[in-house]
């Protein structure tokens, strides 16, 4: 199958540029002294979570039970469910889950603990326990030193939970443009997890892990003076990247494009086939790969543009750079590899929608 015969709109992966982002986090990662366990919600494909394991992964996050779900069922041995679990039906799967893989799980009260030390009872499982501790972003996690050490430590205590470690995930300075600011503030975070750390283990406590990290953090971890706190990161997008992600100035590069015919031009416009559909705005339109400074005119079903002599003509292929990788692949049902113009592989996004 040829690229030209694709039914657009639809997602490529180049496929040597996708495997050279592979490498050079792998790379990246060793250097560093930490784990690999990229976030399985940029993709949602089983066949790409078991290239990433043959990688050298330790394991999968996933940010949702659903997910969590195909990633067992694809037969990866090692979960982390980057997430609270709360309500009991969910609970209830993520126990019977425990019993066909190490599954690890992260809580931020002590109602969830208790709930889910007594669903793993009642499953005759073990769910291995991250407390999420609030470095910044305001989401999910405890704020202080004591709240943390209460979670750890009933978790260490319960019957069918084992106390793993922290979960301090800084969403919030993934896509921080300013170096200056995202350097600080990272060094700010290794010096609070080591405080946060030293806090528990005087109070007799083993953190085992520390988890974390996202695509535009995990470069300062590669040579940190005295090392990172973390054990194991969990990268997501720089499998992929993205426009957003782009302003970041990574050593990564956009292996994703969503695939477009031209059906309209006119002297100054074009039109293609994709649109608000196939391609998610949440961090900003797509950007035309040969015109990425000319601004996407969106809706359901076309993007325009205004291109001066612009050389297009009715059913031109286009390459748009999605603006954020992670939630234009949830539009999709499957991924085209290809190498030049040929379609080495098709690979189906099996996960999306797994969004419970």
């Amino acid at each position: 199958m040829k690229i030209w015969e694709i039914p657009t709109p639809a997602l490529i992966i180049e496929e040597s540029v996708m495997a050279e982002n592979r490498k050079k986090m792998g790379e990246i990662t060793k250097r560093a002294g930490v784990a690999l366990r990229p976030h399985y919600k940029t993709y949602r494909s089983e066949k790409i979570a078991k290239l990433q394991m043959e990688d050298g992964a330790k394991g999968i996050a996933a940010a949702k039970l659903g997910e969590a779900e195909d990633l067992v069922k694809a037969g990866i041995q090692d979960v982390l469910l980057a997430n609270e679990v709360t309500q009991p039906a969910k609970m209830e799967k993520l126990a019977l889950l425990a019993k066909e893989c190490h599954m690890t799980v992260c809580v931020d009260q002590m109602e969830n603990l208790l709930a889910l030390n007594e669903a793993a009872k009642k499953a005759g499982s073990t769910l291995h326990i991250f407390v999420e501790y609030n470095i910044g972003q305001n989401r999910c996690g405890v704020n202080t030193f004591e709240d943390c050490y209460a979670l750890a430590k009933a978790a260490d205590d319960a019957s069918n939970l084992t106390f793993a470690g922290i979960e301090a995930y800084a969403g919030h300075l993934a896509h921080e443009y300013d170096y200056d600011k995202r350097y600080a503030a990272t060094m700010v975070i290794e010096d609070t997890l080591r405080a946060l750390k030293g806090y528990l283990e005087e109070k007799g406590l083993t953190v085992k892990d520390i988890s974390g990290v996202s695509t535009g953090t995990v470069c300062f971890r590669d040579g940190m003076e005295g090392g990172t706190m973390y054990t194991e990161v969990q990268p997501g997008s720089y499998l992929f990247m993205d426009t957003a992600y782009n302003g970041v100035k990574l050593p990564f590069e956009d292996s994703l494009f969503l695939l477009a015919s031209v059906i309209s031009t006119k002297k100054d416009l074009v039109v293609t086939d994709a649109g608000l559909k196939t391609a998610s705005v949440d961090m900003g339109n797509p950007a035309l790969a040969d015109y990425p400074d000319v601004e996407s005119g969106m809706s359901e079903e076309h993007i325009s543009h205004i291109i001066p002599n612009h050389g297009y003509h009715v059913n031109d292929l286009v390459r748009y750079i999605p603006g954020h990788c992670c939630t234009t692949v949830n539009l999709h049902d499957r991924f085209y590899l290809v190498n030049g113009d040929d379609v080495v592989d098709i690979i189906e996004i099996n996960s999306r929608g797994k969004s419970y």
